[in-house]
């Protein structure tokens, strides 16, 4: 744990000069734009749709894995399929894409 701590002070210190500068281009207001561009909206069958495609594709993403460092009799490259595979689930998955917001649920307008 020492070694850690270490290691982060002397990164701090090293790019302490360029991490103030890189603060202040980011103003709150070109964050907030840029979560609220990111955040994205999914709906409950978006949810259950995108939770069966991370399913399937870790599943098949370990079987391809096994069957090409079987083949190969490469363990290190069962890794690295694994790893590019659950990569391209992660860009399947991850993001709000809009397949994930067909069905919107719709509320009630309020009563006065």
């Amino acid at each position: 744990m020492r070694i850690f701590s270490l290691a982060l002070k002397s990164i701090i210190s090293e790019y302490s000069e360029w991490l103030p500068s890189l603060y202040h281009c980011l103003n709150e207001k070109e964050l907030t734009s840029t979560m609220n561009y990111l955040e994205g909206k999914i709906d409950f069958h978006g949810q259950i749709l995108c939770s069966k495609y991370m399913n399937y594709a870790t599943v098949i993403s370990g079987v391809a894995a096994y069957i090409a460092g079987w083949l190969a009799q490469d363990s290190f490259l069962s890794i690295k399929v694994f790893v590019v595979l659950s990569i391209i689930t992660g860009i399947i998955c991850i993001p709000a894409w809009p397949m994930y917001n067909q069905k919107p649920l719709q509320f009630q307008k309020t009563k006065n």
